[in-house]
């Protein structure tokens, strides 16, 4: 008999890492803001043991990601201006401490 419990938890811990990996690509210059989004949201798909209301805040806050680029890539200019680039740390470290402590190793 398969422990599926136990397989799910597993899962949701390897997505979370992968999480975890994609946000350190991102800090490091690896990974770009627009594969970071997709990535976190596909990953955020297969999680199937987080609870509803810590996925929702997950997910709101890759959308708060969402806004920024969309700004930066709707607006003129190479760089992101400064007040984009202290959001788009605050956001990306918000992320990382969710991932601190999540559903499955509760």
């Amino acid at each position: 008999m398969m422990d599926e419990s136990g397989d799910s938890r597993r899962r949701a811990a390897r997505q979370y890492d992968l999480m975890r990996d994609r946000l350190d690509g991102f800090r490091k210059g690896v990974v770009g803001l627009g594969r970071l989004i997709s990535d976190l949201e596909a990953l955020a798909d297969q999680v199937e043991t987080a609870d509803k209301s810590w996925n929702d805040d997950f997910r709101a806050r890759v959308g708060d990601l969402e806004m920024i680029y969309a700004v930066t890539f709707g607006a003129p200019g190479p760089a992101l201006p400064p007040v984009r680039t202290t959001d788009l740390a605050r956001h990306v470290g918000d992320l990382e401490k969710m991932l601190i402590d999540p559903p499955t190793n509760r």
